[in-house]
């Protein structure tokens, strides 16, 4: 049998390792990845020579320079829009709606939903923007390594060069917006937290570096709880923040948007503000209050006594319908989009009974268990239940598909049932013998 013996001594180079056939080799490989790669150095500084500086606000106790703020949100309250509303502040140097002074500079716009030609553009102009100080970041245009053309693809945040020739190609940047941040994450899996900080971390020193103010524009989870657990994605994305806001529609007033804090490093706590969004010659414009509102967030968020569970149900259930509906999924693939869309698997699987959704195993995925909406099942079973392929699997030439069925599923949505000796039920469908 093989052995393995690890003798630790007090210092790092004093550790032994004695081992024999494969546990040793596996230990060896354990070795190696514990040690410091060859030739690697520690970069540190002396706190005595670090200069204090003092922190630089473009949006003074809310939204910091050289720092990433969070805006977040469920979708259709206004996000967009109240970003651009700062933006154009920003173009102008117009003050804040709290009354306090902005820093007028160049903005550059990172927007993956809205269209710049009938959607930015207008509503810029209602909001009384300088047009010239704000320029979209489209993509990345690179030359094809084989057939030497031009070809463009999508900006992601890993782009840090690209992110740099945009800014130094105009004037006096003080703001970055990207609305949403989960379209500019490229390969990167939004619920993983080492990739997301690998991505964010670079951002973060991009902005110091560069003292721009980063905004960037996510979403809710459809989940209960802390409004701090309540973000898209990993927690990476609230960590990474210096400040997140979030913005929740008014209980009392439906047309009244709330933006409350959740999480401020760098101020105090100052409370939230109000905003609604209204129309003048048929331009929509953001109509902000002056008064600072003291809501809590997890307040804002609740959802009403008794109606939590039953909405967040029924929330699941629709959702569920909706990507069953493209067809067939696997159980896997089911786990992570449901994940991202912010639901427990717990949930799902109460959801798939309120749906009536059924599971079984399909060729198509290599026998992985799928699950898949009734009435498609019953398009797919029609065939198995045929007069001849009935008599085909009575005489135990072959197992019918719809013997995976409970048979409490299949009577529900009135398709036959075989037993466990291969015979139809006593309530045959679809012109079963």
């Amino acid at each position: 049998m093989s052995r393995a013996h690890i003798r630790f001594g007090r210092e790092r180079g004093d550790r032994i390792v004695s081992c024999e056939g494969d546990a040793g080799d596996r230990a060896r490989r354990i070795e190696t990845r514990q040690l410091a790669t060859p030739g690697s150095r520690a970069v540190m500084r002396c706190l005595a020579n670090v200069s204090p500086e003092l922190i630089r606000w473009l949006w003074l106790g809310r939204i910091a320079c050289g720092k990433v703020t969070l805006i977040v949100g469920d979708p259709g309250l206004g996000k967009s829009f109240a970003t651009l509303d700062i933006a154009a502040r920003v173009s102008t140097g117009a003050t804040w709606p709290d009354g306090r002074p902005s820093i007028s500079g160049s903005v550059i716009l990172l927007s993956a939903e809205d269209d710049a030609a009938d959607t930015i553009r207008p509503r810029l102009d209602a909001l009384g923007a300088d047009l010239s100080r704000i320029h979209i970041l489209d993509g990345v245009r690179s030359e094809d390594s084989e057939t030497g053309e031009a070809v463009e693809r999508a900006v992601t945040l890993a782009d840090t060069n690209v992110l740099a020739e945009a800014i130094d190609s105009v004037t006096d940047v003080r703001l970055a917006i990207v609305d949403p941040i989960s379209a500019y994450l490229g390969t990167a899996d939004s619920h993983k937290n080492a990739e997301i900080r690998s991505l964010l971390a670079p951002l973060a020193k991009f902005a110091a570096a560069r003292g721009i103010a980063v905004v960037a524009v996510s979403h809710l989870n459809k989940g209960a709880g802390s409004a701090i657990y309540r973000i898209m994605g990993s927690l990476a994305f609230t960590a990474a923040a210096r400040a997140v806001w979030v913005v929740a529609k008014d209980k009392d007033d439906e047309t009244r948007r709330l933006l409350l804090p959740v999480k401020n490093n760098l101020a105090t706590d100052s409370g939230g503000l109000a905003y609604r969004i209204k129309t003048h010659d048929n331009a929509p414009f953001v109509e902000w209050e002056p008064d600072p509102v003291l809501v809590d967030v997890s307040d804002a968020l609740a959802s009403p006594p008794g109606d939590e569970e039953g909405s967040f149900r029924q929330e699941a259930a629709k959702w569920l319908t909706e990507i069953l509906a493209r067809g067939p999924m696997t159980v896997k693939a089911l786990k992570h989009e449901a994940s991202g869309a912010g639901f427990s698997w717990r949930t799902i699987e109460r959801a798939k009974s309120a749906v009536g959704a059924v599971a079984r195993k399909q060729e198509f995925s290599g026998g992985w268990w799928c699950w898949e909406l009734p009435t498609m099942t019953k398009i797919a079973m029609k065939t198995a239940t045929h007069p001849k392929v009935a008599a085909f699997a009575k005489k135990r030439h072959r197992k019918p598909v719809l013997s995976r069925l409970s048979a409490k599923t299949a009577k529900a949505h009135g398709m036959a049932v075989f037993t466990a000796s291969r015979r139809l039920c006593r309530k045959p469908a679809w012109g079963c013998p």
